[in-house]
């Protein structure tokens, strides 16, 4: 919930005719947005600009106005979780430089009825600042009411920390770099609500998510996680293709055994109790921690599938998806981890020796790609280790690099 305070003009912006016409004093406006609309008009000399600001820290830019006309700003500014905060107005001429000229006094709050649980968005980051906001805005743009986001950054070398401090209401820390899994267990143990979303910086999530995820935990009251579709999208979010629809009844367990249909951990909500017994991410899993997750969850919890589309899953040179021997060492290894899980039933042994098959084909002839160009840029350290890969976890390509030609 949204409440205006207060809003005042100062003596420099009634010498430049600001006028604020949104928000109006004492209001609760709808919805998780303030909008800031005003005008005002420039005086004599070079063309004056508006810029809205949090704590030192850009919100938005109108188009300068040139001497004497009348310019106008609008800015829709997301707030979340609970905060009090001032969003400053400030204008600026060459030569003058910038001189406050109005505030507005923000209060957000949780939303007054009690009957809806908080969830907690927890989206680690290490060093992907250039995609953070588009995965905040999508937090923040939620159909659902009471959520609180958190940013934790993982010792970025970039401006991580700078791009949170832009959305009022979101908190931002910074740890000791750990790790994706560290930083995502750090955040839970930060955060207050009863279901859990783990967004990666670099997805979104569809306004729906948060309320679909709900409404799937809902229908299963002792379920550990519930989990939708997703969309993969490209580096400048153009839609590349959809996760394949599962079946209505299906054996959750016995399908994570065969491997990881899950793919990106913002299509997922966890129950925060369950998630907390399971012991949360293992920071000793380099890849393929989610997929570890999940079959630790559902080998000893009901988990529940649905068909509603959820996260945005970006697909970019620089994610953590294209080292194929890293993959794939970590997907036999959280396999390796389900042998007693599994017990004697043969259904899950099977499905445990089909996953076995299916992550090697997946990603064996990866391996051999990645061998092949390490020997030819003479990169032989990571040649020789990729080989070795290669004897361990896909044999069959070694026949198909005998057969290559590596000069």
């Amino acid at each position: 919930m949204i409440e205006i305070l207060k809003v005042s003009l100062n003596d420099a912006g009634r010498e430049r005719e600001l006028s604020l016409s949104s928000p109006p004093h004492g209001t609760r406006p709808a919805g998780r947005f303030a909008r800031i609309v005003g005008s005002f008009r420039a005086p004599h000399g070079p063309p004056t600009g508006v810029e809205l600001r949090l704590r030192d820290v850009s919100l938005g830019r109108a188009a300068p106005a040139a001497a004497g006309s009348i310019g106008r700003f609008a800015w829709d500014v997301p707030v979340v979780g609970t905060a009090e905060f001032a969003l400053e107005i400030w204008m600026s001429t060459p030569g003058v430089g910038p001189l406050l000229c109005g505030t507005v006094w923000i209060r957000a709050s949780p939303p007054e009825s009690a009957s809806e649980p908080l969830v907690s968005i927890v989206i680690p980051c290490f060093n992907q600042a250039r995609f953070l906001a588009d995965a905040i805005e999508s937090a923040t743009r939620q159909t659902y009411p009471n959520i609180e986001i958190l940013i934790v950054d993982d010792e970025s070398f970039d401006n991580t920390s700078a791009v949170a401090r832009r959305f009022p209401g979101v908190d931002c820390v910074r740890i000791t770099h750990g790790g994706v899994s560290f930083a995502r267990n750090f955040g839970a143990s930060k955060a207050r609500g009863e279901a859990l979303v783990f967004l990666d910086a670099d997805d979104c999530l569809e306004p729906n998510a948060v309320e679909d995820g709900l409404c799937a935990l809902a229908s299963k009251r002792d379920a550990a996680f519930a989990f939708g579709r997703f969309r993969v999208v490209a580096l400048d979010g153009r839609p590349l293709q959809d996760s394949a629809p599962r079946p209505a009844e299906c054996d959750a367990y016995a399908e994570l055994l065969r491997g990881n249909s899950l793919t990106t951990t913002g299509a997922a909500m966890f129950r925060r109790a369950a998630f907390e017994a399971a012991g949360g991410f293992d920071p000793k899993m380099a890849h393929s921690e989610d997929y570890d997750l999940y079959m630790r969850l559902a080998s000893r919890w009901p988990v529940v599938p649905h068909e509603q589309f959820i996260s945005r899953y970006r697909r970019h040179g620089a994610g953590a998806g294209h080292n194929a021997l890293a993959i794939l060492r970590g997907a036999r290894k959280a396999l390796r981890k389900q042998r007693q899980a599994r017990g004697r039933d043969p259904s899950l042994r099977e499905a445990h020796q089909a996953g076995r098959a299916r992550w090697a084909e997946s990603y064996g002839p990866g391996i051999v790609d990645q061998l092949t160009d390490h020997w030819r840029r003479k990169s032989f350290p990571r040649a020789v280790r990729d080989l070795l890969g290669l004897v361990a976890y896909y044999p069959k390509g070694l026949r198909s690099l005998a057969g290559s030609s590596l000069d």
